[in-house]
């Protein structure tokens, strides 16, 4: 899939379920969304949710930290793409998504946006690593993100703390946010 193509994939389904909990797979694969975003797990279990998604039809990402017997590297990156299947990886380190951008990963770098100097850094580091996606949490900070997504060329993702229909579709209104990222499971039908 090509960068330009995230816009139409989350047109009709906006909000991303990210699994906190494999045993939400089944749920989340059912639902409307596009895509999960995997965060826990270790590399067994995991491999049956991938399939378990794949089947459904959805994109499926693992936040690379946050899956158990993966290193950091080249190799690990590999892992997941060639055994696991994944389609793309989530993580806050620039060497994951260059790794990842190597062996054709979608990469979604995540930035935490606290402040106006994580706003500059975060704007600065999408420019230097050119992700496919760039997420960015709290969700709420997508608004002051946005500006940053849009000059770069980078669809931007809203994630953390988006809890209600309104949040999500207040925040879809940016010009630069292309999806919500959500464990709210009442928003996993959103559209």
């Amino acid at each position: 899939m090509r960068d330009r193509d995230i816009y139409s994939l989350f047109q009709k389904s906006p909000v991303i379920c990210a699994v906190k909990n494999l045993k939400d797979t089944e749920k989340a694969a059912s639902s409307h969304a596009a895509a999960l975003f995997f965060l826990s797990g270790d590399i067994f279990s995991l491999e049956k949710a991938v399939n378990l998604a794949r089947q459904a039809g959805k994109l499926t990402f693992a936040h690379a930290e946050m899956v158990e017997g993966i290193k950091q590297d080249r190799a690990g990156i590999r892992f997941l793409k060639e055994r696991l299947g994944l389609d793309g990886v989530i993580s806050t380190k620039n060497s994951m998504i260059s790794y990842a951008r190597e062996v054709s990963l979608l990469a979604v770098q995540r930035l935490f946006i606290l402040d106006s100097a994580a706003l500059k850094t975060g704007a600065e580091i999408i420019k230097k690593t050119r992700p496919y996606a760039v997420e960015v949490l709290p969700g709420m900070s997508a608004p002051y993100f946005s500006p940053a997504a849009e000059e770069a060329g980078i669809p931007l993702i809203a994630g953390g703390l988006v809890k209600t229909p309104e949040e999500a579709g207040l925040l879809l209104q940016e010009k630069a946010v292309v999806a919500v990222s959500t464990s709210s499971k009442e928003l996993w039908n959103y559209r």
